[in-house]
């Protein structure tokens, strides 16, 4: 069994612990938890900075628990055939609000160096805090590797982001400058332009961060670029 390379959001399933083992887990009391929908995408990354660029898998799902959504306490996503896991946590996953929904995960469950995460079935394995758990699936198609034209760019000029050759859904991520995740803010469509940031982003300042979010819905897949700095 081999287990990809440690995220910030993404802490790798213990060895001891085999993935044959995991669906048995439960517990004595308590009800299972519940996931009511599944998100997946790949995420293509390119560090401006660095000059590289490598790809990650995003998955976030709509998860209750009839204890409370505090009962919850990590999700597994695996691919049996690849023999490849993750553990994320519930003190590291992103919570976010999409579509009038409340989704928790993680956008950061990346393969060693920069080999791209498998296509085929995944599972997800939500458990909570007795060891009930519930499981979904999802599929990743081939990843088809962005083409240099594809990606966006952005500059920062005065109080606002000008973000050129945008995709269907572009957002604009913000980072303080110890590198946590503050807002995520979409770009309007019709200018390609978001105004108001220092406003509107909790400490923006100098020394600030923030990465150009784009999701290609023709190819299925995203792509972060970045980080631009504030001045």
């Amino acid at each position: 069994m081999r287990g990809p390379a440690a995220a910030p959001a993404a802490v790798v399933l213990a060895a001891a612990l085999a993935i044959a083992g995991l669906a048995g887990l439960a517990g004595c009391t308590g009800e299972p938890p519940v996931i009511s929908r599944v998100f997946a995408q790949p995420v293509f990354v390119r560090d401006i900075e660095r000059s590289v660029t490598w790809s990650r898998l995003g998955v976030f799902l709509v998860a209750t628990d009839p204890d409370g959504q505090d009962d919850l306490s990590a999700f597994y996503v695996i691919n049996d055939e690849a023999e490849l896991y993750w553990k994320v946590e519930s003190g590291a996953w992103v919570t976010t609000t999409a579509e009038g929904e409340s989704w928790v995960g993680s956008n950061t469950l990346a393969m060693p160096g920069a080999e791209a995460p498998p296509a085929g079935d995944y599972r997800v394995v939500l458990q909570d805090q007795g060891g009930e758990t519930v499981e979904d699936t999802f599929t990743i198609p081939p990843l088809e590797i962005p083409e240099e034209s594809a990606w966006s760019s952005a500059a920062l000029e005065d109080d606002s982001i000008t973000v050129t050759n945008r995709q269907d859904v572009t957002q604009v991520w913000f980072y303080s400058r110890e590198g946590k995740l503050v807002l995520t803010l979409p770009v309007p469509a019709d200018t390609g332009r978001l105004s108001g940031v220092r406003a509107s982003v909790p400490g923006f300042a100098s020394g600030s961060t923030f990465w150009i979010y784009g999701y290609d819905r023709s190819k299925l897949r995203g792509m972060l670029i970045g980080p631009y700095r504030a001045p």
